[in-house]
Parts: C-alpha cells; sequence; structure tokens
C-alpha cells in the first residue's frame, strides 16, 4: 500500500550515526511512512547496516560510486511511493512528533506546496547549540521571504517534489537549489516549531561551503540571464562571500559562522531537544543495541537564561 510520507535518506560512509537517525524513525508518532534509503558509493557498511534493520519500511538503493547529494536524493525521490516526500540526511535525526504535526498542517491546507519548521544545531558534542527558525519574522503563511525556509526539516507534497526535482550535477547545493526552484511562487508555511536536530557542526567544510556557494551562483545566473546588471551584482555579491568563508575557515572561526547564524537555545529548546533526545536515544538502544553509544555531555545552559 501506498505509505503517508516518504522520507529520503541519502548517505554516504555513514555508518555511525545511521543508527540514531532509523531510530528516530521508528520512534515517529506518525507510523505511515517509508524510508528511501540511497547509499552514495559507501565504503564502510551502511548499505548492508540498513538492509539487515529487519523492517520493511526501509527501502534500500545504492550507486555503485560516489555521485554526489544531487544525484542521491534524485533516485531516492523516483523511487519514493507516498503522498508527501520528507527529507532525513543520515547523520541527522528527527523529534517524534515530527512527521505527524506536518503532515496534519499540510493536510489541513490543499493550497500548500510545503511545510518547514525550525532546527535544533548540535555542537560536536550532541548538544543542543543553537535554533535556526524558519521565517522567523515572517507570516506562518507566504509567498515571498522564501530564502529563510529551512530545507531539511520540509515536507513536501510529491508532486510539487517531482515537479521540481533534484539537479543530478550538483554534488552539494542542491538542497538550495531545490527550494530556490519550488518556492517562487507557491504556497507554503513554517511550523514555529523545533522538529529535526542538525549536525552542522560536524558537517561544515570548506570545501563544501564553497561548492554549495558556486552552485548557487550558477542557478541564479541561470535565473537572471535576462538581466546582466543583477547577474553581474550576484557575481560580486557570490566572490566576496568566497573570500570570507575562505578567511573563517583559514582563521579556525568556523564554529563562530556557524553559531552566528543561529539564535541561542532558551530554556524550552533545552527542554524540547532534551525530552526529544531520551526518546530517540531509547529507541535506537532497544532496537540497535549499545554499539552506537556516546560518552555525552549533559546540556549547556544558555547564558542568557537564569
Amino acid at each position: 500500500m501506498r505509505p503517508l510520507v516518504s522520507v529520503i535518506m541519502p548517505s554516504f560512509d555513514s555508518r555511525d550515526t545511521l543508527p540514531r537517525a532509523a531510530a528516530s524513525l521508528i520512534a515517529q508518532t506518525c507510523h505511515d511512512w517509508e524510508c528511501v534509503f540511497v547509499d552514495d558509493g559507501s565504503t564502510d557498511g551502511s548499505y548492508e547496516w540498513v538492509r539487515e534493520i529487519g523492517d520493511s519500511r526501509f527501502r534500500c538503493f545504492r550507486n555503485a560510486e560516489n555521485q554526489g547529494r544531487g544525484a542521491a536524493r534524485q533516485l531516492a525521490l523516483n523511487n519514493a511511493r507516498g503522498k508527501y516526500v520528507a527529507m532525513l540526511d543520515a547523520d541527522d535525526w528527527y523529534y517524534p512528533e515530527k512527521l505527524h504535526k506536518q503532515v496534519d498542517r499540510i493536510a489541513a491546507d490543499p493550497g500548500i506546496a510545503l511545510v518547514s519548521a525550525n532546527l535544533a544545531i548540535m555542537d560536536r558534542a550532541n548538544r543542543l547549540a543553537g535554533i535556526r527558525r524558519s521565517q522567523p519574522h515572517a507570516p506562518s503563511l507566504a509567498r515571498s521571504n522564501w530564502t529563510s525556509v529551512c530545507f531539511a526539516p520540509s515536507l513536501i507534497r510529491m508532486e510539487v517534489a517531482r515537479q521540481v526535482g533534484f539537479d543530478r550535477t550538483y554534488r552539494v547545493g542542491e538542497d538550495r537549489d531545490f527550494l530556490l526552484r519550488l518556492l517562487p511562487g507557491r504556497a507554503y508555511t513554517c511550523l514555529p516549531e523545533t522538529l529535526y536536530a542538525y549536525t552542522e557542526y560536524a558537517s561544515a567544510t570548506l570545501e563544501k561551503v564553497l561548492e554549495s556557494n558556486r552552485s548557487a551562483q550558477r542557478r541564479a545566473n541561470q535565473l537572471l540571464a535576462h538581466d546582466r546588471i543583477r547577474q553581474q551584482a550576484l557575481d560580486w555579491s557570490y566572490f566576496g562571500k568566497s573570500l570570507l568563508y575562505r578567511a573563517v575557515f583559514a582563521l579556525g572561526q568556523q564554529e563562530r559562522m556557524v553559531r552566528a547564524r543561529s539564535e541561542q537555545p532558551q530554556s524550552a529548546d533545552l527542554e524540547q531537544f532534551e525530552a526529544a533526545w531520551t526518546v530517540v536515544e531509547s529507541v535506537r538502544l532497544r532496537c540497535f543495541g549499545p554499539e552506537a553509544s556516546d560518552t555525552r555531555p549533559q546540556p549547556v545552559q544558555p547564558a542568557s537564561v537564569v
């Protein structure tokens, strides 16, 4: 039978983080999902591990060689069967009510193409380090200001996602490019809740940041082919960003850069994160055992909270 939600999960050498990502799916209060897992040329046994989970909701595909995230996401999208499609990277995890809350919202309004939410930004010790909010100062339903929408926690109508598709030539930056082509002219909304835990601190590298910047520049130039003046202005903007990124990484300030893009978590954010972590970890231990357990420090209280 057709599942309600297809969760597409691209993966490259993510064996260490897969148990938590998979556990966060099993822990969902919405049980009507499938996970379309695409192993993108891994050599660490990721594909074999997922195949052995023993849950028919996990469907496995693989690329013999690493082709990049655009190709992996599109392969997953081509094989997805759900009414809606959601994203989950193999090094991230969902809060337990993520799918339930988003499905309820998108089902209530047939005119909405996408529902996003806030991101919990984790540090290298898997503690909550920041909150990145989708459209923090915009109305809940909008046709503008789409550049502030977070891609990772988005849930999208399948027919819309298929119309847009992922550009297979983008090894990184395919997420930004996808939203750049999907959101203008379509209605969407963002829940004022944090529902997705994102490992940006551990995954941000200079190579990925520069490649993502080049990908965005490439698509912007295509979309502005008729407007040479704006094209040149954007070219200079992207050039300036690349210089800034190089300087940030050369000075070892990349974590400060990540932190500056997010809001400091408040007490309520920390409580919600810890509650979600506890549920997901209990499922991970029950389903997959202690092999992937970590020595995680206690959460750090934000300085602004008394």
